[in-house]
């Protein structure tokens, strides 16, 4: 498999596992969940699907990272997936849960970019 394909592989389910960890505590939110046992807390944890396909989903994350890791630098590999994780999270958040960006997020981005070109530069 190439070193691309398995850092978008990484990248998308990084942000597949945050926008459902984010969805995972929404559901908490809305059932109003009693924290007052280990058993119950438990049951709420393990009952909640997002929570288990979130750690699923960073599983396969970590699992394609170490993939790269294993061809790319650390000093150049850690910087960019960070960097990507931060701009999907950003897209994912805007499109499934309708949060807006100001100017000066888009400003943001177009720096981490900027940054993963100068940092990806031979």
């Amino acid at each position: 498999m190439s070193i691309y394909l398995q850092f978008a592989f990484s990248r998308h389910w990084g942000a597949a596992g945050s926008a459902l960890a984010k969805r995972a505590a929404k559901v908490f939110t809305e059932t109003d969940v009693k924290w007052t046992s280990l058993e119950e807390a438990a049951h709420a944890v393990f009952s909640n699907w997002y929570i288990l396909l979130s750690v699923l989903s960073f599983g396969c994350a970590f699992a394609a990272y170490i993939a790269v890791l294993g061809r790319v630098n650390l000093h150049i590999a850690y910087p960019v997936f960070v960097s990507a994780s931060v701009i999907l999270v950003t897209i994912s958040s805007i499109i499934f849960f309708g949060e807006t960006l100001r100017i000066l997020n888009i400003l943001g981005i177009a720096l981490i970019l900027g940054g993963i070109v100068l940092l990806t530069v031979k």
